[in-house]
Formats: structure tokens, C-alpha cells, sequence
């Protein structure tokens, strides 16, 4: 069994997000989220507490909350106007007109 498929349940059985889960842990047990991060990845990734429990955990809420944030809205969508919104969705869809 390859490492990432530990966190199948977690990436609702979608080997490719699972996968992606564990590569993350990876870098975070490598330092790039800092110190608290780094210690959640390595409980996580030794298997001394799962991911669900890591992210309900009090210990590591600060450590949650003081992660950066991306912007889920990006810069041309908010720009956009509402048709062109709208020939976004439709075109991401795979819907054509007739």
C-alpha cells in the first residue's frame, strides 16, 4: 500500500486529492508551515493522531488559525461583469449553445 492511500477516507476515496494530502504533510513535516505545523505533520504522518483529530485538536488551533489565507476569489473573477460570469460557468460546464 503506497503512503498517501492512509488518507483515502479523508480525501473522500479520491486517490489524486489523498495523495495530495500526504504530499502536503510532507512539506509541512518539512517546515514550511513553521514549527507547530512542522509537529502536527510529523504526529500525523507517524500515525499518533489522525489528520481529523489534528484539525479538531485545541493544541493546534492557533497553529490553524495563524496559517495565511489565499484570496478564493481571484482577481478576474471579481472584475469580471455579470456576463461574463455567466460565459465563464457555461464554457466550464461543457455546455455549448445551439
Amino acid at each position: 500500500m503506497a503512503e498517501h492511500e492512509r488518507f483515502l477516507s479523508i480525501a473522500g476515496g479520491d486517490p489524486a486529492l489523498a495523495k495530495a494530502v500526504y504530499d502536503n504533510l510532507r512539506r509541512l513535516e518539512e517546515g514550511a508551515g513553521g514549527p507547530a505545523m512542522q509537529e502536527l505533520a510529523r504526529d500525523v504522518l507517524a500515525g499518533r493522531i489522525s489528520l481529523r483529530e489534528a484539525a479538531n485538536s485545541g493544541a493546534y488551533a492557533e497553529a490553524f488559525r495563524d496559517l495565511p489565507r489565499e484570496d478564493p476569489v481571484p482577481d478576474q473573477w471579481r472584475s469580471a461583469t455579470g456576463d461574463d460570469r455567466a460565459e465563464d460557468a457555461h464554457s466550464d460546464t461543457g455546455a455549448h449553445e445551439p
